[in-house]
Parts: structure tokens; sequence; C-alpha cells
């Protein structure tokens, strides 16, 4: 049975996102060594998670990254047999397992952010690029025409004592239809 749309996209863009080898966590991994950074500063997402978001309630290990399908459009143009669905990704930064200040919170936030986007890029070996997450790995074989980040925002609970962050990324992606 075909995977469509938003499940194909969201279930694409978990196992490119998890992959040890070109996933977050590996890209994370690389520019920590370049930058000087240690896992106390900025440390691998802990948990990823897919359909729902929890935000600071989430249990688990932390840094948590949830995947949460936004929209979908039919195809655009008459017989294109391409759609495409909006997903937000959200990395909670909680100030317990960053070391140092708000401040610092904060720009492990956008460190994430900026770690998400790199993720996202072209880049060889063929096939594992972002822009097509990894050819649609298994839910979308090769019908991942293009994945981009849209946008990229700080969110802030002003309820809590504790400053935690979270970082919003909306991803549009581009896929074929399934026949």
């Amino acid at each position: 049975m075909a995977t469509y749309l938003a499940e194909a996209a969201l279930e694409a863009l978990y196992q490119f996102l998890t992959d040890a080898t070109y996933g977050f966590n590996a890209v994370l991994a690389t520019r920590r060594t370049a930058e000087g950074w240690t896992a106390a500063q900025l440390p691998d997402v802990g948990t990823f998670a897919r359909w729902f978001y929890r935000g600071s309630q989430q249990t688990g290990a932390a840094p948590y990254l949830a995947i949460v399908p936004e929209s979908s459009t039919p195809d655009g143009d008459p017989n294109s047999r391409m759609t495409e669905v909006r997903l937000r990704i959200l990395i909670v930064v909680l100030d317990a397992m960053i070391a140092g200040s708000e401040a610092e919170v904060v720009q492990a936030a956008w460190r994430y952010a900026d770690t998400l986007a790199e993720t996202m890029y072209r880049r060889l070996p063929k096939g594992k690029q972002g822009w097509t997450l990894s050819d649609g790995g298994t839910a979308a074989t090769g019908r991942i025409v293009s994945a981009t980040v849209e946008a990229q925002e700080l969110l802030v609970d002003p309820d809590l004592t504790a400053p935690n962050a979270a970082i919003s990324t909306r991803i549009a992606v581009t896929l074929a239809e399934d026949y």
C-alpha cells in the first residue's frame, strides 16, 4: 500500500533527520568539532517525535525534536501529479541541559536552527542531499522533488520560570504522486 501526502513527507523527513550518517545529530557533531563547541553547550537531540508537539512537557531525553504536519495542497496544475506538504520542526531547548545563562539557551536554540538548515543543504554523496530527503527514504522512495526551509523563528513560553526555548522551522516538501 502506498503512503500519501502528509504521512509520506513526514516519514521521509523523519528518516532523513534520524539517519546516523547524514542526519541531524551527525551534522551537529561535525559543527561542534568545527566550531570547538562541547556537548554541554550543544547536546545531541535525544528524542525525535512525530505527529504531535509536547513542548517542555515531553518526557524522555532532551533536547526534543518534533515533526508536525501543518498543511498540504492538491496538485497545482491539472494532472501535474505533484503536491506540497508543509511541516513544522520544533526543537525544545531546556535551560537545565545547556551550560550557561539564558543568553546561552537562546544561542543554543539558534545553533540548532542553523544546524537544521545546514542539514537541508545540497551535499554529496548524490542521493543523500537534504533537499531530496535522501531520495524519500522507504516511505516515499524517489518521490521527493524538493524539501526547503521556508522560515525559522524562536518561541519562548512566557509562563515558564526557567528560560526554556523552542526553535520552529517550517519546511515545504514537494513530492510526486505514487503511481
